[in-house]
């Protein structure tokens, strides 16, 4: 029985601004594992439902160095 609903609950990795070769290979990384299915498999053992729609932006967020 699901007592809670996390369906928007946004798994991820940081990483220090500037970091520009970290950030670049941890992105690489997501899209791989987003793109050949096993982030959805991950998400289906462990959270039990499928990934969230995941967001181009969150503001006050920056999701790369500008």
């Amino acid at each position: 029985e699901k007592k809670l609903s996390f369906t928007s609950l946004y798994n991820g990795a940081c990483t220090r601004l500037g970091e520009r070769e970290i950030n670049a290979e941890a992105n690489r990384f997501v899209d791989m594992i987003r793109g050949n299915g096993e982030l959805t498999k991950i998400y289906r053992k462990w959270m039990d439902t499928d990934p969230p729609a995941f967001p181009d932006a969150i503001e006050g967020v920056p999701f790369v160095v500008s």
